[in-house]
């Protein structure tokens, strides 16, 4: 099943599933504690009951994790950021904004002018031998209704490997236009990175 990181024990598990999802893309243990320090609720780890490895497509082993944990197959990373600003791969944050517009420099008589910040969806990671049973789109409504719950209007994402397609079946798409600062950040994540983002609707359950 799904369910909210636990540290430390829950590292070594996170640590082998980044490896072989994400041999090209790498983030240190220090980014995964981070994260998770930040905004425990946006950090989920998958977890043996709602795995079935009879169903597996190949023989790749589940990550152990501490004693007292069950094992991890997949994680998922999540939090909000500022507007259009999600962080370059493997780096910290330092902290995470609050949803409201940061306007702390502005005079009493002018206009709001920054945009208020967004959730960002920033990586699904499941081992290959257990996709394919709907664990993905399962994490994804999970980290949608935190979105929800905190009030944010919009959560993006940079999808990698030629996912968009999938990502666009839960509402996410290119906006029109980004900023040359936001098109090199997602160079970063690769060749075939897209910045997608997604609206939320009034009344969408």
């Amino acid at each position: 099943m799904w369910r909210q990181i636990q540290l430390p024990d829950d590292m070594p598990g996170l640590v082998h599933v980044g490896d072989i999802v994400h041999p090209s893309l790498p983030e240190s243990p220090a980014v995964f504690t981070e994260r998770a320090t930040l905004f425990p609720e946006g950090f989920l780890v998958l977890a043996d009951s709602e795995c079935d490895p009879n169903s597996a497509l190949n023989n790749e082993p589940a990550a152990p994790s501490g004693p007292s944990s069950s094992r991890i197959y997949g994680y998922a990373i999540s939090h909000p950021i500022p507007h259009d600003q999600p962080p370059a791969l493997d780096s910290l944050l330092g902290s995470i904004p609050t949803n409201t517009p940061d306007n702390s420099n502005l005079n009493n008589d002018e206009p709001a002018v920054k945009p208020s910040p967004q959730y960002y969806i920033h990586d699904i990671a499941i081992l290959p031998a257990f996709r394919g049973q709907g664990l993905a789109a399962q994490c994804i409504r999970l980290l949608l209704d935190v979105a929800k719950r905190h009030g944010y209007k919009t959560t993006c994402l940079i999808s990698v490997y030629g996912t968009s397609e999938f990502w666009g079946k839960f509402g996410f798409l290119p906006p029109e236009n980004l900023s040359d600062v936001l098109k090199e950040k997602v160079k970063g994540y690769g060749e075939d990175a897209v910045y997608l983002v997604r609206r939320e609707v009034d009344g969408e359950a």
